[in-house]
C-alpha cells in the first residue's frame, strides 16, 4: 500500500529577508519529504528560496495586497484539495486573519496559525491609518483565532497574553531562528 503524503500549504504573503522567512525555512528544511508535500504560497518573489535546502512547490499569486488575494488562493485550494486532507499554515497576524477568509467552508483543511509578535504592538501606531488597521486586526484576532485548529505563539508571554484576549488555547513553540550561531556571534567583539 502506497503512503499518501500530507499536503502542507504555507501561506506567507511577503517573503523577504528576515526572521519569518528563516523560521519557516527551518520548518520546511526539517520536514520529512517522504511524509509531506510542501506548497508555499506568496504574493511576490519568494526570498525564502535562498534559505531552503530542499525543493518545494512555490505558487506566486498576482495580487497587490494580501487581502486582494483571498479569492485567487481559494481557487488554488479548490484544485489542490480534492478529497485530500491538508494542513494550512499561516504566519503573522494579518496573514492569519486573511487565512480565515481563504479557508471559509473548506472542511478538509486544518488551520494552523503562528503568532510572532506580541499583542502590545497594537498599542503603537504611526498615523491614523495604521491605528485603524491595527484596531481592525486585533478585533478580528479576538473573534477569529479561537476558530483555528491550532494556535502557536513563539514565546511564553505572547502565548499567555494571546490566550487571554482570544479565549483560546495557545501552544508555545520557541522561535527556531534561535540557534548556536547566535551564541557564537554574541561572543565576537564589534
Amino acid at each position: 500500500m502506497k503512503f499518501k503524503k500530507i499536503k502542507l500549504i504555507i501561506f506567507h504573503p511577503y517573503s523577504k529577508i528576515g526572521g519569518a522567512d528563516k523560521s519557516i525555512s527551518r520548518l520546511i528544511n526539517g520536514l520529512n519529504e517522504k511524509k509531506y508535500e510542501i506548497i508555499f504560497i506568496t504574493l511576490g518573489n519568494p526570498y525564502i528560496k535562498n534559505y531552503l535546502t530542499k525543493k518545494i512547490k512555490i505558487i506566486k499569486v498576482k495580487s497587490s495586497k494580501a487581502i486582494f488575494s483571498i479569492f485567487k488562493i481559494r481557487n488554488i485550494l479548490k484544485k489542490l484539495s480534492k478529497n485530500e486532507n491538508i494542513i494550512f499554515f499561516s504566519n503573522q497576524n494579518f496573514a492569519n486573519i486573511i487565512s480565515f477568509f481563504i479557508l471559509h467552508k473548506f472542511k478538509n483543511i486544518k488551520q494552523v496559525i503562528v503568532e510572532r509578535n506580541h499583542i502590545d504592538e497594537f498599542n503603537y501606531h504611526k498615523n491614523s491609518y495604521d491605528y485603524l488597521k491595527k484596531r481592525i486586526i486585533k478585533f478580528l484576532m479576538i473573534i477569529l483565532y479561537k476558530k483555528a485548529d491550532v494556535i502557536i505563539g513563539n514565546a511564553k508571554k505572547l502565548s499567555n497574553d494571546l490566550s487571554i484576549i482570544t479565549k483560546a488555547k495557545v501552544k508555545t513553540i520557541y522561535n527556531p531562528a534561535l540557534d548556536n550561531d547566535i551564541f557564537k556571534l554574541s561572543k565576537k567583539k564589534n
